[in-house]
């Protein structure tokens, strides 16, 4: 409710795969099937290296992923490259 609500300020979604009592990658796809929502770029949080759910994530319009753990350099720079800014 609070994304669809606030879309348009949104540049960046942030998602943790493992989420209390939610299933990251179906919140993933609810997002890009949104039409609010839909164009507005998702990075996945994950600390399953399964390449298999990395595919999963790209499928349903992840914009990139991050595994866990990881540094803030990463943190910054996939962040940047998901919002089409590049990193020096």
């Amino acid at each position: 409710d609070i994304l669809e609500e606030f879309c348009e300020d949104i540049n960046l979604v942030i998602l943790d795969f493992n989420l209390p009592g939610a299933d990251g990658l179906q919140i993933l796809k609810r997002i890009k099937a949104d039409k609010k929502t839909g164009n507005i770029p998702v990075m996945m949080l994950t600390s399953d290296a399964d390449p298999a759910l990395v595919m999963d994530f790209i499928k349903a319009g992840a914009a990139n992923y991050l595994n866990k753990p990881f540094t803030q350099e990463d943190l910054i720079s996939r962040m940047m490259s998901c919002v089409g800014q590049a990193t020096t």
